[in-house]
């Protein structure tokens, strides 16, 4: 994956390129992706979503990967659907079902590609914080993962509980938490925090890595530490390459004390609750 300087320089470029041959998209050049995510939160929440699927298939093949989509499109359209409603431009409910849209979107785009070969996979559990009812944080993070070659199960647990037992019936690597996109969830953090160290105690894994996003974590800059995980991502763009970094560093503690992690942590069994990642799961 390369560097993110880099993947806005390519959106950048690939975006003026498109507005030098596109119709119907508008006038816009580099640096003006943001005119896109605007543009697009609009069409997302107009009646007739036709016109905004055609808006992210044309985006799509100017940024060139779905990771530069990502970043430079949809999270943005993610934010402007939440300053939306924080200006009393929009209901709740029309934000929930305009991000609805974007996955179901996401999930029509991603038929196809191809996964990447890696030697040592993470079993991975993508789900979203309990009682978040924003999902797409968590198909963005779970499209990355499997493409970047790890094994992903995705879950929708409703309450802590559920998400205690899942992580207590079956062995993960690592977990994947998310918050809404749109919103900043300020005021779950600390109820994050507390979770955390709660599915710590009940995993199977006693090691388990933990790395969080949402968009506070953008906005805010806020560490994966202070709520008590391992690492977070700002982007979906940048999740796989955190998990390898907290892995490789906690991987380098492990060999400094001499410590080793459990027998049995290389395939786990599935359990009730989570299925192998497809790209139907991404979009429910």
């Amino acid at each position: 994956m390369p560097p993110p300087h880099l993947v806005v320089t390519m959106c950048e470029v690939a975006l003026q390129t498109w507005a030098d041959s596109a119709s119907g998209v508008g006038p816009f050049g580099a640096g003006e992706h943001h005119d896109v995510a605007l543009r697009l939160a609009a069409l997302s929440l107009a009646t007739d979503p036709e016109e905004a699927r055609g808006l992210l298939d044309r985006a799509y093949s100017a940024c060139g990967s779905m990771g530069a989509l990502t970043e430079c499109i949809l999270e943005p359209t993610a934010r402007e659907l939440g300053d939306r409603w924080a200006n009393d431009d929009c209901g709740e409910y029309d934000v929930t079902m305009a991000l609805c849209r974007l996955q179901s979107f996401v999930r029509e785009l991603s038929a196809g590609r191809a996964q990447h070969f890696i030697a040592h996979p993470l079993v991975i559990l993508v789900a979203p914080m309990p009682g978040e009812v924003h999902l797409l944080g968590a198909s963005l993070d779970a499209e990355a993962l499997w493409e970047a070659g790890h094994d992903i199960r995705i879950g929708f647990p409703d309450t802590e509980l559920a998400l205690q037992r899942l992580v207590a019936a079956t062995w993960f690597d690592a977990i994947d938490l998310t918050l809404s996109l749109a919103f900043r969830r300020e005021h779950r953090l600390s109820r994050m925090e507390q979770m955390i160290a709660t599915v710590r105690r009940t995993s199977k894994n006693p090691a388990l890595l933990v790395v969080v996003g949402g968009r506070v974590f953008h906005d805010r800059a806020v560490a994966g530490d202070e709520v008590g995980a391992d690492g977070c991502a700002a982007s979906a763009c940048h999740v796989a390459a955190e998990f390898a970094r907290v892995q490789t560093r906690l991987d380098f503690a492990s060999r400094l004390l001499g410590t080793r992690l459990p027998a049995g942590s290389a395939r786990p069994r599935l359990s009730a609750g989570t299925r192998d990642f497809d790209r139907s799961s991404a979009a429910r």
